[in-house]
């Protein structure tokens, strides 16, 4: 700003030299003063326009954050759903000391596990979904069969 006004002061100084005649010296330096106005309300408004414009943006931009935010987390939470947890939970009973705890499968493919309480090791049966499905629907035939 102080740069501004040090040309704006040798541009005065340069008209006082080479105008003469202090009528049209005082009559340029009123229309510059005027044109200066002129540009700096311009200037003026142009930043407070822009001023407006810049803090629309920035709060559409706060409310897409939070949006994607919302997004993200939804996401997070579909993902730990599907990809994530690939383990189940079961609860046990020990059949040698009655003791129940829960444990986590990650492997279908184990066959058995060892007690927390006694130590003794349990050997785990797994069924096959479908099987135990067709079984189950079996078993419903043959009931309704025996109702008529």
């Amino acid at each position: 700003m102080a740069e501004l006004s040090s040309k704006y002061t040798k541009i005065l100084s340069d008209i006082e030299a080479h105008i003469s005649n202090s009528e049209e010296r005082e009559y340029v330096s009123k229309k510059i003063a005027e044109l200066s106005s002129i540009y700096l309300e311009l200037l003026d408004r142009s930043t407070k326009i822009n001023c407006i414009k810049i803090n629309k943006i920035e709060q559409d931009q706060e409310k897409l954050v939070e949006k994607v935010t919302k997004i993200q987390e939804t996401v997070n939470l579909i993902q730990n759903d599907i990809y994530e947890y690939d383990g189940y939970d079961f609860e046990i009973v020990c059949p040698y000391c009655n003791h129940e705890f829960v444990m986590e499968v990650n492997d279908e493919k184990k066959n058995e596990i060892k007690c927390p309480e006694c130590h003794n090791m349990i050997e785990l049966e797994w069924e096959d979904n479908e099987n135990v499905f067709r079984k189950e629907q079996e078993d419903q035939n043959s009931d309704e069969d025996d109702d008529f």
